[in-house]
């Protein structure tokens, strides 16, 4: 039989096995014991699955080195497999030992850099918590692009980048969509100025009541040179899984947002 390698000496019983047997975890193949008598009469029986592998994706360096040792121990002695072929097999499995001993290793360093970042991320943020409590009782600037229309026109005040003298502001509704743009003059000089919103769209037609945002925009439309806010003063303080927040009026508002502190 192609593949096998057997071994008889007489009086004693020895496994003989196929190479597919071996390797292959989905093999219905059976191990074969190869009985021989002092006559000279042999008998080949069954002895059950030889399937080295139990899970077809858990091929690891175990089974690679059972896989040789039983090669060493099953090979036929009149024709024995090659040296240069076992010293390939070893160079295979030292690859394959590296391999595991990279990815361990480098599995640990992630996992010591995500704890690492962890640690930092809280530590941060227990200094952020406590320098957030100087900011009780004082009057800051937020940032506060939504607005609330209820029929009428609606008053926004304007902060800009220095340098610009004109933008643009966009209304958006909940969807995100610009509905309407108006055209902002500022002060010469100046970088701040209150606009309005007359509740229409660029079409004409009344917006419907709720909740709008506003962009402030360059010529172009593309790029983002100022904010809506409100001014206000600082009542209270949350914390939360999401970043700590500062109460303004009935509104709060995350530190990012925070635009100036006025005293």
């Amino acid at each position: 039989m192609a593949g096998m390698w057997n071994t008889v000496e007489l009086g004693k019983s020895v496994k003989a096995y196929d190479l597919s047997d071996l390797t292959n975890p989905n093999t219905s193949s059976s191990g074969r014991v190869v009985t021989s008598t002092v006559s000279g009469d042999s008998k080949v029986v069954s002895e059950g699955d030889t399937s080295l592998f139990k899970d077809a994706n858990a091929l690891g360096k175990d089974d690679f080195l059972n896989l040789l040792v039983t090669q060493l121990r099953f090979q036929d002695p009149l024709s024995p497999k090659a040296d240069t072929e076992f010293v390939a097999q070893l160079a295979q499995f030292s690859s394959l030992e590296t391999n595991k001993n990279v990815e361990t290793s480098m599995t640990s360093l992630a996992d010591n850099m995500n704890s690492f970042m962890t640690t930092q991320t809280l530590n941060s943020a227990s200094t952020v918590n406590a320098s957030a409590t100087s900011l009780l009782g004082k009057i800051v600037r937020v940032a506060d692009s939504e607005i609330k229309y209820s029929g009428s026109d609606v008053a926004f005040d304007v902060q800009v980048d220095e340098g610009v003298s004109s933008a643009n502001a966009a209304v958006k509704n909940a969807a995100g969509d610009v509905i309407a743009y108006r055209s902002l003059k500022m002060p010469s000089g100046q970088v701040e100025g209150e606009f309005s919103w007359d509740g229409l769209t660029d079409d004409g037609a009344p917006a419907p009541k709720g909740s709008y945002t506003v962009e402030i925009l360059d010529a172009t439309k593309l790029k983002v040179v100022g904010h809506t806010y409100t001014e206000g003063t600082v009542s209270g303080l949350r914390y939360g899984a999401t970043g700590s927040k500062i109460q303004v009026g009935e509104d709060s508002y995350y530190l990012k947002d925070l635009l100036s502190v006025n005293g």
